[in-house]
């Protein structure tokens, strides 16, 4: 008899154990999942702490992009997952409220082929009609317009780029459901547009973020125990994928792959650990948020019951240990110029990290200019100090009256034979507008027009611009050829000068970074 007490006395102690560690480790709170690694193992990783009641027929809701949207979850990482845990599931989307690229199904299905949704199934929930779900305790609405096929489906996968909003401050999950999964022409316009206006966008700030947690909450309800959420926290733009390569260039830093089975923990962290970024880390998304009342998002999540914003922070990298969100925080890498590719002048792709640890300077360059004589200064430049470590990096473009008009070809040959040009050229792109190149756009995002200095050239510069917009320098992008960004040996812009100041005078501030 007693070596059977004994045992079960073991097996109590064990259970007893068991229940002491998990109640110490959530101690009441809503529990989310961290992890550094953005890759696809990491969203498996993450993915697998909170699927525990997904089950039957699973809808993926993802935010699958306009057309070559350049900051969406990148789909070799979705792939991995579905192919593991997701085996037979739908990504689910709807057609979108605004005339773009996803407007109808039959843009959509062609945006999808074009982003590279075509390894599972895309149900377009609202191709064929739309269905009504209640709203419980909503003030604005009693029920949402939904897609239809969503009530085709038992369990639903929330995975979120979270990035910022140009209307609700920021994306996360609760963006995702609410606006995502509300149907394109009924729903949606719900949302967005106050009864009798002819204002698309009537409805913003503190009313829009309630319509649409209130929408939100319809979903997650209908779902009830059977959906969970992940927030992939990278290339995180001010803008929401919805403007793809129009989207405002990515200056926070990426953190990593959160989760959890609450919608409002897991948003709430996501919105912490962007306030306990440094000052210059976060300023653009904070002022994003607050501009546009996004916070208004988690207190109404909060008054709905919809989840608590009381969590813990796990660790996965570090065995499950809590962590808080400066500790998550403090693990970002600050976004730099080693982040980006771009084209060279024959094609070939450039990754910037092949300069890591070098000083760079950035010009923007055009071979019919009046300042077209500086490529003779900064070939100069180049030859006195790239045995010190200085890369120049040329990158044509046409943008600025029309005076980069030749082929990539032309434009080296031109460069090689009348300014004996031996540092790099890129291919010949847009530095400004929707089809921008990403790393001049991150640049003139940092580092924004301050004005022209002095002298006759600026004035004449000023006059020009001033004529064709009277407000041009009020836009922090390049305004001419031969803008010059000089970059530090941590890949960071650390001054801009205007084409109005000649290469020679550049030569104090590259010395002092060599």
């Amino acid at each position: 008899m007693k070596p059977i007490l004994s045992i079960m006395s073991l097996i109590l102690t064990a259970l007893l154990a068991t229940l002491a560690g998990s109640c110490k480790k959530n101690d009441g709170k809503s529990v989310v999942y961290f992890t550094r690694n953005l890759s696809a193992e990491g969203l498996i990783q993450a993915y697998e702490k909170v699927n525990g009641k997904i089950e039957g027929r699973v809808g993926v809701k993802l935010h699958t992009g306009e057309q070559n949207g350049p900051n969406i979850i990148p789909r070799e990482w979705v792939k991995a997952l579905m192919e593991k845990d997701l085996k037979g599931a739908n990504i689910i989307e709807t057609n979108t409220y605004y005339e773009g690229d996803r407007y109808t199904t039959e843009q959509h299905r062609e945006t999808l082929e074009v982003n590279g949704w075509t390894f599972c199934p895309v149900d377009i929930m609202d191709a064929e009609g739309t269905a009504l779900l209640p709203v419980n305790g909503g003030k604005w609405f009693k029920e949402m317009s939904v897609g239809k096929n969503l009530l085709n489906y038992d369990s639903m996968v929330t995975l979120t780029h979270f990035k910022g909003h140009t209307m609700g401050g920021f994306g996360g999950s609760n963006k995702n459901i609410g606006i995502g999964c509300a149907d394109g022409r009924i729903g949606k316009a719900w949302i967005h547009t106050a009864e009798g206006s002819e204002e698309q966008w009537s409805i913003a700030e503190e009313e829009l973020m309630e319509r649409m947690t209130e929408s939100t909450k319809a979903t997650i309800d209908h779902f009830g125990e059977h959906v969970t959420y992940v927030n992939v926290m990278r290339n995180m733009s001010v803008s929401c994928d919805c403007e793809g390569l129009e989207a405002e260039a990515v200056v926070t830093p990426d953190v990593g792959i959160l989760s959890s089975t609450d919608i409002l923990a897991l948003d709430k962290a996501c919105v912490d650990i962007i306030y306990a970024m440094h000052d210059e880390e976060h300023k653009h998304f904070v002022e994003r948020i607050e501009t546009r009342h996004g916070l208004r998002q988690l207190t109404y999540m909060k008054e709905l019951g919809m989840g608590s914003d009381d969590y813990v922070l796990i660790d996965l990298d570090n065995g499950g240990k809590r962590i808080s969100v400066k500790d998550a925080a403090r693990a970002c890498k600050k976004r730099s110029i080693y982040n980006y590719s771009t084209l060279g002048n024959k094609g070939q792709m450039v990754n910037l990290s092949d300069f890591e640890g070098k000083v760079l300077l950035v010009v923007n360059t055009a071979s019919k200019c009046g300042f077209t004589p500086q490529y003779d200064g900064l070939e100069a430049l180049y030859q006195k100090y790239k045995d010190k470590g200085l890369v120049v990096l040329g990158f044509p473009c046409d943008q600025f009256g029309g005076q980069e008009p030749g082929s990539n070809e032309e434009i080296e040959e031109f460069c090689r034979l009348n300014h004996g040009v031996t540092f790099p050229l890129m291919a010949k792109s847009d530095v400004n507008g929707p089809k921008a190149n990403p790393v001049m756009k991150w640049l003139w995002t940092l580092k924004p027009f301050a004005g022209f200095g002095e002298g006759e050239t600026a004035k004449f510069m000023d006059a020009m611009l001033s004529k064709a917009d009277p407000e041009y320098a009020a836009n922090p992008d390049i305004k001419w050829n031969f803008t010059k960004f000089l970059i530090d040996r941590k890949g960071q812009p650390v001054a801009r000068f205007e084409p109005t100041v000649a290469p020679e005078a550049l030569e104090v501030s590259i010395e002092a970074l060599l």
